[in-house]
């Protein structure tokens, strides 16, 4: 029977398939067994084209029993040399009865007809069988032997049915001839390339150019036609009468190879491509100056075909002689995709039997022979090793009774008459599901491919003993990646509009993320959470999750500074969830409906949403019945700029909207992770991929050097430490009587009162902009001075090079101080908060066990990813 894959995400997708290995490759494992055994199909599937479900069947049979073995107190040891024993004695017999007509043409091609039916009988294109046994035998034959498979093209193209399906005797290209192009080449000498035939046109794209009359523009294009033009005459020296690019050719280029009687062709696909220059015996080129150094390729006709209602390139007498192109025909994208991979396992199976000609009896022959010659050894061996053999010929004797179940007969009953009949030494009968009998396989031509059967038997033995090696699973702790982006602000900084919008968000508003920290005659009783977008603004560092069954993914900041999680909603109506993902909770089938509105305070505005509950994955961590929230409406344009989808907050559950329980408390409720800590490295730079990672339950000692230094929390709300001072080169300068700091992930700056940054500023040079920002001379960094957080009397350095964010606009580098004023008076005195700038010098770890925070010099290493 098949099965219908539903993919979800940005990109859902519906496949129908029966192939294992599709199937296993689509489903998702938590179980490390489980996904051994999905390698290994892979592997199956990779080395032989199929067999990929029977090697699975196989290994599971094996591991069942040698639970009752374990069960049965009979150690591991003697289980795997009993299997190891079998495992020799059935490659033997499997061996034995091997047949091989490899020097018999007419004998050996009607083993290729039987092979590839019974690879097909149990798929898509059994219905058309013989159809499609023809097509697979013929094309992997015109390969004489040499089992390239890239040399067989197949085409899926929709209408008609899957009996319309044919063999061509040449190449066919996917792609339509240019506009008032030769629609025929003889002789044709083709060069294959993947070039830019805009390469050398002049780039004035972001540049600004002043001219005092239309003629200069007309100048400025013709420049570039003269140079688009010297390309094309260098690739006409060729010799060509057709050129084929991988990338576009554009109307100027495509308009002179037609007046020069050359076919052009543009935006071939790469395997395409690939393929065609292997099959024409031409190479694929990018420069042009040496002709003499370029192979072509060469092909004795091009022509445009029609497939259905679609335009081809049809390429015969290649140099390739042995090349051809399988066009599918169906009625859905679906039944093509199906078929393709059907006749994918047919092709390879048959290029296997080609190389090996060696064959065996198919349904569930091979498979008794070998249990039997198992069972004898198994009788003649003293001791539990025999024990262990006899239940490994069991295992080998489930695929036929999982056969005729699948078949919907009596597997008991067909299975018994089977093990008879091999007992009465009819050593080629199996079952012949047609029927519902047992048969002699050698006359239903019910064939399979020594090969395949031979790995099948290996791949599953050693699967098995792998994971009856295995005495205990230590979980490593997980770790999420974290991309780089630009920062909302940088890209409203590029557009030019960052002045804009500061004019309509003063960053006064922002400080209310704080609001908890504030004297109750300062913090009005406003009646929701408040969060500032301020530091959301220069977020740069996101991670990605998946929320609910199936799984939808989201990007996500992992921000110690809150501790709510919430994600965009479908239902969402404003233009920023437009251009995200969106949750939706119909979709999920574990989710549970919350009911309660909740409101963070985001800039001016508040973001609205419903609580709700569902599943969360994090890495390869399923946290159940996570609280969370789908926002309905967010507000202001600034989230539609956030390549982040929502929030994940990791602060204490004191801060959280609505009594909803932090991420991190669910996973040590849910006991999830080995220790009740998570830490971060944060990685600066260019790299947008590698912006370093979050461990959850766990410290990664090859990311920092020296000792981690802890300190308490004195605020358990956020991640609130003491601050004995501040030091410029040396010397106290600023909190010089102590102070309080928040550790915040989702700030990017260190930001303090503002009297205090004022002076900072002033210490290292640095002058503000009309944007708000501290801007310093980039050729002055090597002269800046040094400043450390003294944090229980242990000092934490920065220097100018981890202080200083250099960024580059048009060409142009700026050198931004990492510091911010942000006023948040508390009962203690004003509030430090140390951000991204900070964490990314330091690997700082968060331990809600013991309720501290530590610190170690991070340890940044190019080749560490």
């Amino acid at each position: 029977m098949d099965k219908i894959l539903l993919s979800t995400g940005r990109d859902s997708s519906v496949t129908v398939t029966n192939d294992g290995a599709t199937i296993l490759k689509a489903i998702g494992v938590d179980n490390p067994a489980a996904k051994v055994l999905v390698d290994m199909s892979k592997v199956q599937d990779d080395e032989v084209g199929d067999g990929t479900t029977s090697v699975t069947v196989l290994a599971a049979e094996l591991l069942r029993e040698a639970e009752l073995l374990i069960a049965r107190k009979i150690h591991p040891q003697t289980i795997i040399a009993g299997w190891r024993a079998a495992t020799k004695a059935s490659r033997e017999a499997l061996l034995k009865a091997a047949v091989d007509h490899g020097n018999d043409e007419v004998k050996f091609r009607e083993d290729l007809m039987n092979i590839a039916g019974t690879t097909l009988s149990s798929k898509l294109l059994t219905h058309h069988k013989d159809h499609f046994v023809k097509l697979a035998v013929e094309a992997v034959l015109r390969l004489k032997g040499s089992g390239n498979l890239e040399a067989i093209h197949v085409i899926k193209k929709l209408g008609g049915s899957l009996a319309d399906s044919y063999l061509d005797e040449g190449f066919l290209l996917d792609k339509k001839i240019g506009v008032n192009q030769p629609k025929r080449i003889e002789n044709a000498k083709i060069l294959i390339a993947n070039t830019g035939m805009d390469t050398d046109k002049i780039k004035i794209f972001g540049s600004r150019v002043r001219v005092d009359s239309t003629a200069k523009v007309a100048e400025i294009e013709q420049a570039e036609k003269e140079k688009m033009k010297e390309k094309v005459d260098r690739i006409l020296k060729h010799g060509i009468n057709c050129f084929i690019n991988r990338q576009l050719i554009y109307n100027y280029p495509e308009h002179l190879f037609g007046a020069a009687g050359v076919m052009a062709i543009e935006h071939a696909d790469f395997a395409g491509v690939e393929r065609l220059a292997l099959v024409t015996g031409g190479e694929i080129a990018s420069t042009f100056d040496h002709p003499e150094l370029v192979k072509l390729g060469s092909c004795k006709l091009i022509e445009e075909v029609m497939i259905g209602e679609d335009k081809l390139i049809h390429f015969s007498g290649v140099a390739m002689g042995e090349a051809c192109t399988i066009v599918l025909r169906g009625a859905t994208q679906q039944i093509l995709d199906e078929a393709e991979r059907s006749l994918h396992d047919a092709l390879c199976v048959l290029a296997q039997t080609v190389k090996d000609t060696r064959t065996v009896y198919g349904g569930g022959c091979s498979e008794m022979l070998m249990a039997n010659a198992v069972a004898e050894l198994a009788v003649r061996t003293p001791g539990k090793e025999s024990v262990a053999m006899e239940s490994f010929a069991k295992a080998l004797r489930m695929i036929p009774t999982i056969i005729a179940d699948n078949a919907g007969y009596d597997s008991a009953d067909l299975v018994a008459q089977l093990r008879a009949a091999h007992s009465e030494g009819k050593t080629t009968y199996g079952l012949d599901m047609k029927e519902g009998v047992i048969g002699d396989m050698s006359v239903l031509g019910v064939t399979e491919s020594f090969q395949v059967k031979r790995q099948v038997l290996l791949s599953a033995a050693e699967a098995a003993e792998m994971i009856l090696r295995v005495d205990d699973i230590i979980k490593a702790a997980p770790r999420i990646p974290l991309i780089r982006f630009k920062s909302i602000k940088k890209q409203l900084k590029e557009k030019g509009e960052l002045e804009e919008f500061w004019r309509n968000h003063h960053p006064d508003v922002f400080a209310r993320r704080y609001l908890h920290c504030f004297p109750a005659d300062i913090a009005l009783s406003v009646g929701t959470a408040s969060e500032r977008l301020y530091d959301y603004m220069n977020a740069q560092y996101y991670g990605v999750v998946s929320v609910g069954t199936p799984p939808q993914s989201f990007t996500v900041v992992f921000d110690t500074g809150s501790s709510n999680f919430w994600v965009p909603s479908a239902y969402c109506i404003s233009e920023a969830c437009r251009v995200h993902q969106k949750f939706k909770s119909f979709k999920s089938d574990s989710y549970e409906h919350g009911g309660e509105a909740f409101s963070l305070q985001y800039g001016s505005g508040q973001l609205l949403g419903i609580a709700g509950k569902d599943t969360l994955q994090i890495s390869n961590i399923s946290i159940k019945g996570q609280d969370f929230g789908e926002s309905v409406f967010e507000p202001g344009t600034t989230f539609v700029l956030a390549h982040f989808d929502g929030v994940l907050g990791l602060g204490y559950p004191s801060l959280a909207v609505g009594n909803a329980l932090p991420v991190f408390d669910s996973i040590m409720n849910q006991q999830l992770v080995e220790e009740p800590v998570f830490s971060f490295y944060l990685k600066r730079g260019d790299d947008t991929d590698n912006g370093g990672e979050l461990i959850l339950g766990g410290i990664d000692h090859s990311l920092y050097k020296g000792s981690i230094h802890w300190v308490p929390v004195t605020e358990k709300s956020y991640w609130q430490i003491h601050m004995n001072n501040i030091k410029i080169q040396g010397r106290v300068a600023l909190c010089s009587h102590g102070c309080e700091a928040i550790v915040d992930s989702g700030t990017s700056l260190i930001t303090g009162p503002s009297s205090q940054i004022r002076r900072l500023q002033a210490y290292i040079g640095a002058s503000p902009s009309n944007t708000g920002e501290f801007l310093v001379d980039c050729r002055r960094l090597s002269s800046l001075p040094h400043i450390s957080f003294t944090i229980g009397h242990r000092e934490y350095r920065l220097a100018a090079e981890q202080y200083i964010i250099k960024e580059s606009i048009d060409d142009q580098t700026f050198c931004m101080s990492g510091f911010q004023s942000l006023d948040i008076p508390t009962r203690t005195g004003s509030l430090w908060i140390l951000g991204d700038v900070f964490m990314s010098a330091f690997y700082c770890v968060f331990d809600r066990g013991n309720d501290r925070v530590g610190f170690a010099k991070a340890v940044h290493r190019k080749d560490y990813y």
